[in-house]
């Protein structure tokens, strides 16, 4: 799993954002290409490149053997690692013809013959284990280690893996990616990864990060150290006070030498001129449904710091509709409010800035009665409400 996978972080400027501002946020890292090379330790998805068939079929379902006996363990690593990176470790029971014994509910205790490992507590399989189950170990001392599992009731059912332990490599510069669309005074994000020489991710990176940017007005993100946690990659918050090109630095508070930067930019704040009210074509009278607020400029863009506070109306006056609402830099100008509709037939929910009336939009949501929607008849309903006792 290349780190672009997982980054692949840009948003389109006109789409309305998930609420989870870590899927909002998707900076492309193809710049890179496939140089952001994997990190050792890392346990993929696929079995086959430890060489070892029967994993495969045992994690498809196939040739399920649940009478099986545990006789050994398989323990399976990457054939390297890097000292003091987490590594993950996967322990399969096997019976003696090696198949997965898929009932193995005893006690596994690792060890390691780097006595500097960080072990995972012993661990006790459960029946939703199927004879399987994933560790996290952190080694220490380059060479070749060796990784045991043992059953703690039973020394026989045993495993071992050797692995290759490198020492860490060094993070040389940064890689910086920031947001498309940047505005004055709109927060914006940017991600930052330590890579090495040869541009691998440098999972181990824990320095500190210091700012700058040619935007002496900028408000831009404190002083941040890498934890173990961020795996060389953090994602930052700067904001922007003028127009025209800004580059934005980060650089290793101990080692200058290690840096990046990013230009971007920067126009002038969108202003909101309307709303975008987005419903579902069809809602359940009397059930709630979810009704997302999007501040767009003229240009149908959003607008992402605006602050103001809406207001709800709607042809159904017997409808349900929230307090009014009050956008804040989080929201980023999208906002989703829940709503419900009492009156069958064609309903519109309207909302307005409680500021300005200009500022407003609507949505028509066609209501009908749960009995004219096939499958949301009574029986629908009472098993709905037996479900949340």
């Amino acid at each position: 799993m290349r780190l672009l996978r997982w980054l692949h972080l840009m948003p389109t400027s006109n789409a309305p954002r998930p609420a989870n501002p870590s899927h909002a946020f998707r900076p492309t890292l193809e710049p890179l290409g496939d140089r952001l090379a994997p990190h050792a330790g890392f346990l993929g998805g696929s079995s086959v490149a430890f060489g070892a068939p029967w994993v495969q079929s045992a994690s498809q379902g196939e040739g399920n053997n649940e009478d099986a006996v545990a006789t050994h363990f398989a323990v399976l690593t990457r054939s390297d690692a890097f000292a003091g990176q987490e590594t993950r470790v996967l322990v399969v029971a096997l019976d003696a013809d090696n198949r997965p014994a898929r009932d193995y509910t005893g006690t596994v205790h690792l060890t390691s013959s780097d006595a500097g490992t960080t072990l995972p507590a012993d661990y006790t399989f459960t029946a939703s284990d199927h004879g399987r189950h994933s560790f996290l170990m952190t080694l220490a001392t380059e060479g070749n280690q060796t990784v045991t599992a043992t059953d703690t009731a039973d020394a026989a059912v045993t495993g071992t893996r050797t692995v290759s332990v490198d020492a860490a490599p060094a993070a040389t510069h940064f890689f910086v990616k920031a947001e498309r669309n940047v505005h004055t005074g709109e927060v914006t994000r940017m991600v930052v990864a330590a890579l090495d020489e040869s541009n691998s991710v440098v999972p181990t990176y824990t320095g500190t990060v210091h700012f700058t940017s040619t935007d002496a007005g900028a408000t831009l993100p404190a002083d941040y150290t890498f934890t173990a946690a961020d795996r060389g990659v953090h994602v930052f918050e700067f904001t922007p006070a003028a127009t025209g090109e800004a580059t934005a630095t980060a650089t290793d508070a101990a080692d200058a030498s290690v840096t990046g930067s990013v230009t971007v930019n920067v126009t002038e704040a969108a202003v909101a001129t309307h709303f975008a009210v987005i419903t579902p074509r069809a809602a359940i009278n009397g059930l709630g449904t979810r009704v997302t607020i999007v501040a767009l400029s003229d240009d149908n863009e959003i607008v992402r710091n605006y602050t103001g506070t809406v207001h709800f109306t709607s042809s159904d006056a017997a409808a349900t509709l929230p307090a009014d609402v009050t956008f804040t830099a989080e929201d980023r100008g999208v906002k989703t409010v829940p709503v419900t509709f009492n009156t069958t037939g064609r309903q519109t929910v309207t909302a307005t800035d409680a500021a300005a009336d200009t500022l407003t939009g609507d949505a028509t949501v066609n209501v009908v009665a749960p009995d004219d929607l096939p499958g949301f008849g009574l029986g629908f309903f009472l098993g709905r409400h037996r479900g949340r006792r």
